[in-house]
């Protein structure tokens, strides 16, 4: 989530109005790179991605694009598990199933030690 909003923010400012904070963000990704922080947070993105710096400056790139390539490169046996975890908490929570008592829930709850 924190390389969304940094590559969407890198984006907004790359597309800005403003032609200064669209000087500063240019350099930084095209000239500075590596040596500037914004060039560095997009080559991070770029990495976690698997995508190409240029393909996230792209303007097709958004937060659907990052939410498929999230779902791809995420094990299915994982993205099972945060599910079933986020079951369990808000059942736990009381959002999901209020009819349950807090023993059920309690004996539903996966305990590691």
């Amino acid at each position: 989530m924190i390389y969304q909003r940094s590559a969407m923010f890198i984006k907004r400012c790359l597309y800005s109005d403003s032609p200064v904070v669209k000087h500063v963000a240019r350099h930084g990704v095209f000239y500075g790179r590596m040596a500037s922080c914004i060039g560095r947070n997009l080559f991070t993105c770029s990495e976690r991605y698997d995508v190409s710096v240029n393909g996230i400056v792209h303007s097709a790139f958004n937060g659907h694009s990052v939410k498929s390539l999230c779902e791809r490169r995420v094990p299915l046996v994982y993205y099972s598990s945060a599910l079933a975890t986020l079951e369990l908490l808000m059942i736990r929570r009381g959002i999901s199933v209020p009819n349950m008592s807090a023993d059920d829930i309690n004996a539903l709850s996966v305990r590691t030690n």
